[in-house]
């Protein structure tokens, strides 16, 4: 890096170009934009040289073969530049923003460790869509049955922003779901007036129905109101099951 006014950018170049050489990670975590989960890396990973770029508010890491394949954007607005992230990911470079506007006793080693955007996903990709896939949990909820009180393993899938019931699980999740305690068996439902898969009661049999599942059972939980774990499942696409 040549020598010159010290201005944000160039704080920046210096830290990513002294990890580098002394071959030290640089921690970074951020909220992804595909799966809607939080991850966290090494900002330097496969990075074998920091270039200052053409764009004053633009740093250019390269990989092994000489290409860009990572651009952080320095923005002082709060919004984050979602044409760049588009032209970017057309490109296949992942983007990462990072705020210039730095709170009181912060760094700019701060920044990139925080950074506001950073355009990939650490889940694998859909084989047919080619799509981040999102991840799944099962929840085994420690719950009450509503109408006999007894205690019953309530089981439910988080899925993004939905939380299906045991009619839409796998058989291997039906499965799993029995061997943390839950009954899993087809019951009649007067409301949809056909029978399905749904958390049974132990004691009375007395069905926990999909329109339950979620207000009685799963946010009782969250809110501490129930004990739960949670399983993870493996990963889903979100675009080919809504396709």
């Amino acid at each position: 890096m040549s020598k010159g006014k010290t201005t944000f950018k160039s704080v920046l170049i210096g830290h990513l170009e002294t990890q580098l050489n002394d071959k030290q990670a640089i921690p970074v975590g951020w909220d992804c934009a595909y799966c809607y989960g939080k991850h966290s890396g090494n900002l330097l990973k496969n990075v074998t040289e920091v270039q200052a770029g053409t764009s004053p508010e633009e740093i250019e890491l390269m990989n092994a073969g000489g290409n860009v394949f990572k651009v952080i954007g320095i923005s002082k607005l709060k919004k984050v530049n979602a044409e760049k992230i588009e032209a970017y990911r057309e490109r296949g470079v992942i983007y990462i923003e990072v705020s210039s506007v730095m709170e009181e006793g912060k760094t700019a080693a701060d920044q990139l460790a925080h950074p506001k955007f950073l355009g990939t996903c650490l889940n694998p990709k859909c084989k047919v869509c080619s799509g981040f896939l999102h991840s799944k949990n099962m929840m085994i909820i420690d719950s009450s049955c509503w109408k006999c009180d007894g205690q019953m393993k309530v089981a439910v899938l988080e899925k993004s922003h939905h939380y299906p019931g045991p009619d839409v699980f796998s058989p291997a999740e039906i499965e799993f779901a029995r061997s943390k305690g839950a009954l899993i068996q087809s019951n009649y439902s007067k409301t949809v007036g056909n029978a399905y898969l749904s958390n049974t009661c132990p004691h009375c049999n007395a069905m926990t129905g999909n329109h339950y599942l979620f207000t009685e059972h799963y946010t009782s939980a969250i809110y501490g109101y129930y004990n739960f774990e949670r399983f993870p499942q493996g990963y889903y696409c979100e675009h080919c099951e809504e396709n």
